[in-house]
């Protein structure tokens, strides 16, 4: 690492394009010419852009694409141009050591019958992701849209994910097959979970040891039960990841809705998650205060590629519907 031990840092200019190309740069001097380094943006969801560079060796058509973002807040906040290019590298080095079993989940994907019990779906938000919805098979549901999904394990006949790979077009007519099958097996294959969010609250204290705040919150747990205040619930799936598609399974959600014994509000927490809110009689004021804190919650708390929606949905139970409560503002 002797070249890389004389580069100098970078100056005040500390922008994600400088940073990108600088790193790109020093990546060819140390890597040399048995490795092909391009610069790699990819759009995520709700047209965030990632800025990454991909790394392959020449002899390989396999490469890793490692974003930058992380690695420029690490360097604004005072870490090494040399310490960051090295851990580059050894991620690399260590992404290219598993290429066998990338080549075998690349067999895996061309062969629909192989991969039809591992489609999943996911929700976006239909008006954010123009683009992304006109590469991939999808379907509208309200003011979202239902994409696609592979979630690839290590080899056929392994149960332990490996990553995820979304279902383009291309990949539709390689297959040969209509999107309503898409969603037909996604439906069979999604799993649903369901918690009380004092539970998951009461959980996570006792696991970090915090007992005052734990005695703190049962506290103000009986108080809401006293004053009848409605419990809430988180849906998401195991994996925890696009947990929010559950939104559209409207049987399971009817289901939730008799032992209730009342509808419910939606609110999208994130891409992963939905939250029930029973409808106990909600006034005007009430209603309102529930779209502010989804829209307060999305601008504090999430990064924007997680938000899924501004609006608050509503299920009603003796139609078996989901409907849109208030519609929310742009993403």
């Amino acid at each position: 690492m002797e070249k890389l031990l004389n580069i100098e840092e970078p100056g005040t200019e500390k922008d994600i394009y400088y940073f990108q190309n600088m790193v790109t740069e020093v990546l060819k001097q140390e890597l040399g010419t048995d490795y092909c380094i391009e610069k790699s943006d990819v759009t995520k969801n709700n047209g965030v852009i990632y800025h990454g560079i991909n790394i392959a060796q020449r002899a390989s058509r396999v490469g890793v694409n490692i974003y930058l973002e992380q690695y420029m807040e690490q360097h604004r906040n005072g870490r090494n141009c040399i310490e960051i290019v090295r851990e580059i590298i050894v991620r690399a080095i260590l992404y290219g050591s598993q290429e066998n079993n990338i080549q075998e989940a690349e067999k895996y994907m061309k062969d629909y019958n192989t991969v039809k019990e591992n489609i999943r779906c996911r929700l976006v938000n239909t008006k954010a992701n123009t683009e992304l919805l006109k590469e991939n098979p999808s379907f509208p549901f309200l003011d979202l849209s239902i994409l696609f999904y592979v979630m690839v394990t290590e080899t056929a006949e392994s149960k332990e994910p490996f990553g995820s790979v979304t279902i383009s077009n291309p990949m539709l007519n390689k297959w040969n097959i209509q999107k309503e099958t898409l969603l037909e097996d996604a439906m069979k294959n999604t799993d649903f979970e369901i918690e009380k969010i004092s539970f998951i609250v009461k959980s996570a204290l006792k696991e970090n040891g915090d007992l005052k705040e734990l005695e703190e919150f049962e506290k103000i747990e009986q108080n809401c039960r006293e004053e009848g205040l409605p419990e809430m619930f988180v849906v998401s799936n195991k994996a925890k990841c696009h947990g929010a598609c559950n939104l559209i399974y409207k049987e399971k959600l009817y289901d939730i809705a008799q032992q209730m014994d009342c509808n419910f509000f939606i609110l999208p927490s994130s891409m992963n998650e939905i939250i029930l809110l029973p409808d106990t009689g909600v006034t005007e004021d009430k209603a309102k205060e529930l779209s502010d804190m989804v829209k307060s919650v999305n601008a504090t708390q999430l990064q924007k590629e997680e938000i899924l929606s501004n609006s608050v949905y509503y299920f009603d139970r003796d139609s078996k519907e989901v409907t849109i409560f208030t519609p929310g503002t742009d993403i």
